[in-house]
């Protein structure tokens, strides 16, 4: 009690100690404010009285200057005659620059005889734009407007001398197959293939490939219309091991495409063209030929349902984007793989393309696509890049809906509603979700019948085997 009662008297205490310190800082202030008034109003009283003086002496001075003006003064003769002849000079300087076509003289300084020194000519003072250009730095648009002309010089420039479409060979293709799964005739009697799937990927990526082999790329048959899944792949620079295994794939599955270019991801376009080349050396007769990444996982069952609609002849279908801008600006500790500089790509925009991971184009095109392509400009994006050559060709190309699907969430639910509701869903390259995915697939196969499914035989022992189907 003797504490919680000292404590409110040091408080009343400091409390008081404020108030006192707030009534001077008040009254200070008050006797500032007086003593500037006064000293203000004494300042007024003696201007009112200087101007009474002014007012009392201003005849005096009138008096005295006209009494001067009556006596003969050579000097003041002397600075009249000087006046006059500066007049006449100024006058004739301006009579000059109103008749002269560029306004300007050929010297920008006149004689000293205006005054003490050199003068700017009265022209340049009257070129008010002279001075803005002469002494004023530009503002930043002007800059940037002189930047974009520049660099729209320069890419006319580019686009005259490294054309996008040219008669001559400007893109040839000297690669060859180092691993070839034969003809389609091998799959179909006749030749004749409903859906060819190219599904483009890394040598390194055997996970990804096996689970497809499990799922939808086993799918051989649907409504008595043929499929065939294949894998296109690079080389793999410097790794034997990954060279022993795509050897080992293709001498047991038969579905691997390859050629003898480094496998990266810069030569995606090369990849993709091998693929088109192969169909259409190969599979000619093949009514739709698919483009797809390694990530997707796709619905045959509802693709060949949307297939079965459409036109069979220069015709492609996909996600359509564009025109697009292309990506000018390298941010600094970030490696930007879509950097595509102006040498690169000198036009200022993209054309029309269907977006990369998942597009179907009508079995004409890949031969077409193919030769034309020696004629079109190189570029690694590959989508782009067919874009390009479709563009050239005069290819309809079509928005088709759920060729790119997301799942909401990362879990076994929202990807199966992505994969039953879309026709091509990203899935990634986790291994973690490999066996989840084989277990979506069964449940993908329960909406559909009249199907055949034929999977390899180590892909039924790891579907029987629920320890393996991490693999």
């Amino acid at each position: 009690m003797r504490l919680y009662t000292r404590r409110n008297r040091t408080l009343c205490l400091a409390f008081g100690v404020l108030c006192i310190c707030f009534i001077i800082v008040n009254f200070i202030g008050r006797t500032d404010d007086k003593n500037v008034l006064k000293s203000d109003s004494d300042t007024l009283d003696r201007g009112e009285e200087d101007v009474r003086l002014r007012n009392v002496n201003t005849p005096i001075r009138t008096a005295s200057s006209s009494s001067a003006a009556m006596r003969p003064n050579s000097d003041a003769q002397n600075a009249n005659h000087t006046r006059k002849s500066n007049n006449v000079e100024l006058n004739r300087y301006a009579n000059k620059f109103k008749n002269s076509k560029n306004g300007t003289s050929k010297s920008d300084v006149i004689p000293a005889v205006f005054g003490n020194g050199s003068q700017v000519k009265p022209e340049l003072l009257l070129n008010k734009s002279h001075l803005e250009n002469k002494h004023e730095v530009k503002p930043a648009k002007h800059i940037l407007a002189d930047e974009d002309n520049e660099q729209t010089a320069r890419r006319l420039q580019l686009q005259k001398e490294n054309p996008m479409f040219s008669d001559r060979v400007i893109n040839p293709h000297p690669f060859t197959f180092i691993n070839n799964s034969g003809n389609c005739s091998q799959h179909a009697p006749d030749g004749k293939v409903f859906l060819l799937i190219l599904v483009a990927c890394r040598p390194e990526e055997v996970r990804d490939r096996r689970w497809i082999r499990d799922t939808w790329g086993s799918v051989k048959a649907y409504r008595d219309k043929v499929l065939i899944t294949r894998f296109l792949v690079g080389q793999a620079p410097r790794k034997i091991y990954t060279r022993k295994i795509i050897w080992e794939e293709s001498a047991l599955y038969g579905d691997i495409i390859q050629e003898n270019f480094a496998d990266s991801y810069h030569n995606m376009t090369h990849k993709v063209l091998m693929g088109l080349k192969w169909a259409g050396q190969m599979c000619p007769r093949a009514t739709y030929v698919m483009n797809l990444d390694s990530d997707m996982f796709v619905n045959v069952f509802r693709l060949v349902r949307l297939l079965e609609t459409t036109p069979r002849r220069n015709f492609a279908i996909g996600r359509l984007k564009g025109p697009t801008l292309p990506q000018r600006i390298r941010r600094k500790k970030i490696s930007t793989k879509w950097f595509t500089p102006v040498e690169m790509y000198p036009e200022s925009t993209f054309p029309p393309y269907l977006n990369g991971p998942a597009y179907v184009m009508s079995g004409d095109l890949p031969g077409r696509i193919f030769s034309e392509s020696a004629h079109v400009r190189y570029l690694p994006w590959d989508d782009v890049y067919i874009g390009m050559v479709m563009k050239k060709l005069g290819v309809r190309m079509v928005y088709g809906d759920h060729f790119e699907e997301y799942p909401v969430r990362w879990n076994g639910v929202d990807v199966l509603n992505s994969i039953l509701n879309g026709i091509a869903s990203y899935v990634g390259h986790q291994r973690a979700y490999n066996f989840v995915l084989r277990d979506i697939w069964g449940t993908v196969m329960k909406q559909y019948d009249n199907y055949v499914f034929s999977p390899p035989p180590d892909s039924l022992l790891r579907l029987n085997n629920a320890s393996l189907r991490h693999w």
